[in-house]
Formats: C-alpha cells, sequence, structure tokens
C-alpha cells in the first residue's frame, strides 16, 4: 500500500485595519478626573500629553524628558487639563 499525503492549502482572509479610536478632549478629561491615585494620573498624562505608546510610556524615565527642547519644539507640550 502507498502512502500519500494529502495536503491543503488554506489560506486567511486578510484582516481588516481598523482606525485606533480617537477620543474627544472632554472623554480624556472625563477619564483622568476618575484616576483616583496621583501616581497613575501623571503617568497617563505623561503618556497621553507626549503621545507616546504604552510601551514607549512604561520605559520612559525622568532623563529621557529634555522639558526646555520639548517646549521649544512642541507649543502644545504642557496640556493643563484640569483648569
Amino acid at each position: 500500500m502507498m502512502s500519500s499525503r494529502i495536503s491543503f492549502s488554506l489560506m486567511r482572509p486578510a484582516r481588516k485595519k481598523k482606525l485606533p479610536v480617537i477620543l474627544s478632549r472632554g472623554e480624556v478629561i472625563t477619564i483622568m478626573e476618575h484616576v483616583k491615585f496621583f501616581r497613575y494620573r501623571v503617568c497617563l498624562e505623561t503618556i497621553y500629553s507626549q503621545e507616546l505608546r504604552l510601551q514607549e510610556g512604561i520605559r520612559v524615565q525622568i532623563c529621557d524628558i529634555d522639558s526646555a527642547v520639548q517646549c521649544a519644539n512642541n507649543p502644545y507640550f504642557v496640556i493643563a487639563l484640569f483648569q
């Protein structure tokens, strides 16, 4: 008896590319107001205001932030969410 292998070439459908959800300014303020611990709020505001990805925000250190250069290059560096 001859052994023969049957192979199937299955193709998966292409994944649909989704656009990221953009929050309104009001939604961001609401989220930040519900963060109870100051430490977490500072982390989230830094990640949001610097447009960092989550992993970049987790690994950021104080020496990575040069506020003098950032303020000169980006007028929106300092964002006052709570006025």
